[in-house]
């Protein structure tokens, strides 16, 4: 069990939900009949910066070690890019990459060059810092890397909505740290660094969620005060015993399938226990095809068998960027009255109801 705050290495860290045994989200079996390794996920909240994290469960050496597999969203890196020219950079400056995944954005600054060797003018770190078993270790690593006036640009997950309203696709045992925009900025300006967020059209960050802010060492950031943090985490177990009985009601008596075998819809079903109501997954995938699902152990199928088989009922878990890839390759089930929702309750294809419960 984790004791000290992964975010700010405070020792006031607080029980907040206990999600149960869980297995290995990236882990398909290869038969029904596998047995899995089970670990005791628990979210605990920092009582100092009201970071939500995982206390206790898996360990980052179970994780696969490369996370340039796993494609991060990018409809929004032009606004990005755009903004991040507005920095008082030199005109030539130099670029540096905490990951492969930062180089879409790279190639988008005008005036910069990507460098091996530090000091940077800007360090690009997207989607690095909700990894991190000590998030302070990683700022002093990356505020080494920058020039005096040099800027570190950070990309997380904006977990405030989920947790707003209990929706657990945002939970992922890779993913240690749980931020609103208030969080992050408070757990930089613990660790030296002023920050300022760049604001995404809503349509850019849908419903992934994502938070975006500029960073540079200051020799006394202001902490953040204020904000509703702790209230809105301390009720979000109660929000997810209402998403669980909402979602229990509301696919009983129908014949469902879903459709994005990831960890998003495997947290899903495994923390509200809802496998028994699905016949498969498809997905087309050639990696996870014939393989099952870790937990409820459902048969990952061809997308085509959403149309083939006799299911009235699909559940979309694919991000939003594949929304739209998704409802077209369900065109000919959709024309022959299938339904189709989204598991996320950020999504416009949610169930109505669920935008109801927060």
């Amino acid at each position: 069990m984790v004791q000290a705050c992964r975010a700010c290495d405070s020792m006031q860290l607080s029980s907040l939900l206990d999600c149960g045994e869980l297995p290995l989200s990236h882990h398909l079996s290869t038969s029904k009949e596998e047995a899995l390794a089970l670990a005791r996920m628990r979210l605990g909240i920092c009582e100092q910066c009201e970071t939500i994290q995982w206390s206790e469960g898996w360990t980052s050496n179970y994780f696969q070690s490369d996370r340039n597999l796993y494609r991060e969203p990018e409809r929004h890196l032009d606004t990005i890019a755009a903004q991040l020219q507005t920095l008082p950079l030199p005109k030539a400056f130099r670029i540096g990459l905490a990951s492969e995944k930062d180089r879409s954005l790279a190639n988008r600054l005008t005036g910069g060059s990507i460098s091996n060797e530090p000091p940077y003018d800007l360090l690009l770190a997207r989607h690095i810092a909700e990894h991190s078993d000590l998030l302070s270790q990683s700022i002093t690593e990356w505020r080494s890397q920058i020039s005096p006036n040099g800027f570190i640009y950070l990309e997380v997950p904006d977990a405030s909505q989920a947790i707003k309203t209990g929706d657990v696709t945002v939970l992922w045992e890779q993913h240690r740290l749980y931020f609103s925009s208030l969080t992050l900025r408070r757990a930089l300006a613990m660790s030296g660094l002023f920050s300022t967020e760049i604001f995404l059209p809503r349509e850019e960050s849908r419903n992934e969620g994502i938070l975006a802010v500029i960073a540079h060492s200051h020799s006394d950031p202001q902490l953040l005060t204020g904000g509703e943090e702790k209230r809105l985490a301390l009720a979000f177990p109660f929000r997810v015993a209402q998403q669980k009985k909402f979602w229990e009601n509301y696919l009983e008596g129908k014949k469902v399938a879903a459709l994005g075998a990831g960890h998003d819809l495997i947290t899903f079903l495994n923390i509200h226990h809802l496998g028994r109501y699905l016949e498969f997954v498809a997905d087309d995938d050639p990696e996870k095809l014939g393989r099952f699902l870790p937990g409820s152990q459902l048969p990952i199928l061809p997308v085509t068998a959403v149309r083939r088989s006799r299911v009235d009922f699909c559940l979309l878990a694919v991000n939003a960027e594949s929304e739209e890839r998704a409802l077209t390759r369900l065109t000919d089930f959709r024309e022959q009255g299938g339904e189709v929702v989204s598991i996320y309750s950020l999504s416009s294809l949610a169930p109505p109801t669920v935008h109801q419960l927060s």
